[in-house]
């Protein structure tokens, strides 16, 4: 359902599935490395952090994995969470919902720090800008829309 590289030279790629894993390939020779389980049921949406190597991974619910192992749950999303992204110091994360929302993360805590509002429909879409200072998101409502980063 969703891929992202796990390395600065292309080598290494997480893809999340339907049936709730997280998988980690050598993408140049095509073979799987590893796997572990998302924790949220049917993966929606995985992003990871070269910057802190953590992971996200979104679904019924949202978490961050830590480069220790640890899983982080970030709560608040009403439904599915559908996309998520780091932001590029990876030290915040941003999601979206089958709730409408877009909600900003702190990825070491799942502290939320910001709730987005404004669509009216279902968010597939949210990515940060290189400058981390600003977000985009799409939804099912036709909208793109962008965000200010309030810190």
């Amino acid at each position: 359902s969703s891929l992202a590289f796990a390395s600065r030279s292309g080598d290494s790629l997480l893809s999340g599935g339907y049936d709730g894993t997280v998988n980690l390939w050598d993408a140049r020779a095509g073979t799987p490395k590893g796997s572990l389980s998302g924790q949220v049921g049917k993966v929606e949406a995985v992003a990871f952090s070269r910057a802190t190597k953590s992971m996200a991974i979104a679904g019924q619910g949202l978490r961050v994995r830590q480069p220790s192992g640890a899983m982080v749950a970030l709560t608040g999303h009403r439904g599915a969470v559908l996309c998520v992204a780091f932001a590029p110091d990876g030290l915040t994360v941003v999601s979206g919902g089958a709730d409408g929302t877009v909600r900003l993360w702190r990825a070491e805590d799942g502290t939320e720090l910001h709730i987005f509002e404004g669509h009216t429909d279902k968010v597939h879409a949210a990515v940060f800008t290189p400058d981390g200072r600003t977000i985009y998101s799409g939804s099912d409502d036709g909208m793109l829309r962008r965000w200010t980063v309030p810190f």
